[in-house]
């Protein structure tokens, strides 16, 4: 199922003005009150999925970020990824961004739950540090 939205406004004055479940009744909203003189700028009227089915075999999508400082303190974060088309998103594949005092690990994974996401996450990124010879300092 899908809604049509009519928002307002750019930037920090962005928003929903409106919902439609047809587009016809938000371009007929559009037309009769998009007057610039007296009621600002409308935008476009966006189309979205509604009730969309994010899983794949009963598991969900999570992006899991894993940061590890020199100093030793490691941060797990864990999002769902609640997004119908996830075919432009790569799956298992660890990325890493360093920085002067910390190495971050991102990988999006199929898991039951945020838990799980971050246990496969984890073990994914030993296996890639174990394939790159990853420098000890930061484990």
């Amino acid at each position: 199922m899908k809604v049509f939205i009519v928002t307002k406004g750019t930037y920090s004055d962005y928003r929903i003005e409106t919902v439609f479940s047809t587009k016809e009744k938000a371009e007929e909203y559009l037309r009769k009150s998009a007057d610039k003189e007296f009621d600002g700028e409308y935008n476009e009227v966006e189309e979205y999925e509604i009730d969309v089915d994010y899983t794949q075999n009963g598991l969900s999508g999570y992006a899991t970020i894993i940061t590890r400082y020199q100093k030793g303190e490691t941060y797990t974060r864990v999002y769902l990824l609640a997004i119908e088309n996830t075919s432009n998103i790569d799956f298992n594949i660890v990325s890493e961004v360093k920085s002067s005092n910390s190495i971050t690990y991102i990988v999006n994974i199929w898991a039951e739950d945020q838990q799980h996401a971050a246990k496969i996450a984890s073990e994914l990124i030993a296996q890639y540090k174990a394939e790159q010879n990853h420098p000890k300092c930061l484990e």
